[in-house]
């Protein structure tokens, strides 16, 4: 069952309401920090209490951290997996697509307890045998070369963050700020429209795209994401549309 996250404690994971929605039939946490669609990261402290829950009752936590490198200050990355107890009862997974922008060199690994890679093998196998080669060479060349790009881009991203959080704020559109990731969920209840129609009408009227919280298994949301992937001056004109769009509903209502 999903554990609910919300905009007032920018969507991290509370472990009271984890623990509430643990039965005896619960056997596996799904952890994303930080999160899509949301850029939560999920402090520290919360992670320690989330691994004492996975003790407490015996279950399994697959740690998705495919965002790790992109944390935002004040926030800290803490890996489930190093805390005590914890490494024998962790799936890690991670990945080159987005620290190193390398979506389309499908390259990703995972790191977990021997005998469960071991049963594993055989179907990755099946699937697709391996990782192409020169995908791996890609890798290995993004992990031991210069990080020069990696850093520059991640500067580019936490310029772009802070201009949308500040232009969202202007237009009187709230949201969980984003500790990690390249994204902002954003409320678009102002509006009186919903996340789906908001976006389709958006996309056609204004040729701007971005995602309703519909996609991300909250139907009849109130939130849209929009990421900041894009260069800083298509941002700019992408908010401008988007404020065009929105004083155009609110004339036309009232």
């Amino acid at each position: 069952m999903p554990v609910p996250t919300h905009e007032k404690d920018d969507f991290a994971l509370n472990p009271d309401e984890i623990e509430a929605g643990i039965t005896d039939r619960t056997r596996m946490f799904v952890l994303v920090s930080p999160n899509n669609p949301t850029g939560a990261v999920t402090p520290p402290d919360v992670i320690r209490k989330i691994a004492d829950l996975a003790v407490k009752h015996d279950i399994l936590i697959v740690a998705d951290e495919i965002y790790a490198k992109l944390i935002y200050p004040p926030h800290e990355h803490l890996s489930i997996a190093t805390l005590p107890g914890m490494k024998e009862r962790t799936i890690t997974l991670n990945g080159f697509s987005k620290t190193y922008a390398m979506t389309g060199w499908r390259v990703g690994y995972m790191a977990a307890p021997a005998d469960f890679v071991a049963k594993l093998t055989e179907p990755r196998h099946t699937l697709s045998i391996n990782t192409c080669t020169v995908s791996q060479f890609a890798a290995l060349a993004a992990l031991t070369g210069p990080q020069d790009d990696m850093h520059s881009m991640y500067e580019d991203y936490s310029t772009r963050r802070a201009y949308l959080m500040q232009t969202l704020d202007e237009m009187g559109l709230s949201f969980g700020a984003p500790g990690g990731a390249f994204y902002v969920y954003t409320n678009i209840s102002s509006t009186g429209m919903k996340g789906k129609p908001f976006c389709e009408a958006l996309l056609r009227e204004t040729g701007v795209m971005v995602f309703p919280g519909d996609m991300f298994g909250e139907p009849d949301s109130d939130f849209i994401r929009i990421s900041y992937l894009q260069p800083l001056d298509l941002i700019r004109e992408a908010m401008r549309r988007i404020a065009g769009f929105i004083e155009t509903r609110k004339k036309g209502a009232a």
